[in-house]
């Protein structure tokens, strides 16, 4: 017999003939097996199982760009609500930002502030090419993302030469030679990796050093 039940706001399934569970907080495999457990123990030679029909859908606050709250589920990530704030006018008039101003907003230092006070930083160019889900979480409950501004005549990394996909990053923090391969995608076949350059400007602003790396 299979029986539909919606969880309550209070995170709880009320089961006919068996009572309230609580699944506030689990996985979806931690729920299916106290559910199970739960109707076992009423009905103990009955074979249980526990199917998602449909994930519960909340909503997400933006601030900074495209600033509002926007409806999302468990199921997507954050660039899911990213990718529709820069693909909506009206989400980016929202905060005052006008279309062509797209290329000018960070995609790799976006903030995302979870309900428990716990701070994560997206990226979705080193999301994309790592394919790291720390880098682009799965969204909950309470989430507020940050959209901001990037000036890309401060930080920034611009990677030439023999690689896949050239251009001009922005630079966080942290990041390595690795991480610089890592956006453009990687090298090209003639590409000599036992003579990376490096260009990078002195102390006192003067002048461009050059080195090479193996």
């Amino acid at each position: 017999q299979p029986i539909p039940i919606a969880v309550s706001p209070e995170g709880s399934l009320i089961i006919p003939s068996v009572g309230e569970v609580s699944i506030s907080g689990l996985t979806l495999a931690e729920a299916k097996e106290k559910v199970i457990t739960a109707v076992k123990k009423r009905f103990i030679s009955a074979v249980v199982t526990l199917t998602l029909i449909s994930p519960r859908r909340f909503l997400v606050t933006v601030t900074g760009v495209g600033q509002g709250t926007y409806p999302t589920s468990a199921i997507m990530r954050a660039s899911t609500i990213i990718a529709f704030i820069f693909s909506d006018s009206v989400s980016l008039m929202k905060s005052g930002t006008m279309p062509f101003e797209r290329p000018f907003f960070s995609f790799r230092n976006i903030k995302l502030k979870r309900k428990n006070g716990e701070n994560q930083r997206v990226d979705l160019y080193k999301y994309f090419a790592t394919q790291d889900e720390k880098y682009n979480p799965f969204l909950r409950e309470g989430d507020v993302i940050t959209l901001q501004k990037y000036d890309f005549e401060g930080r920034f990394i611009g990677v030439q030469g023999a690689v896949q996909f050239p251009g001009v990053f922005e630079y966080i923090e942290g990041d390595d030679l690795e991480t610089a391969i890592q956006l453009i995608r990687g090298v090209t076949s003639v590409a000599n990796m036992d003579s990376i350059m490096i260009s990078r400007m002195n102390r006192g602003a003067t002048k461009m050093e050059n080195w090479y790396v193996d």
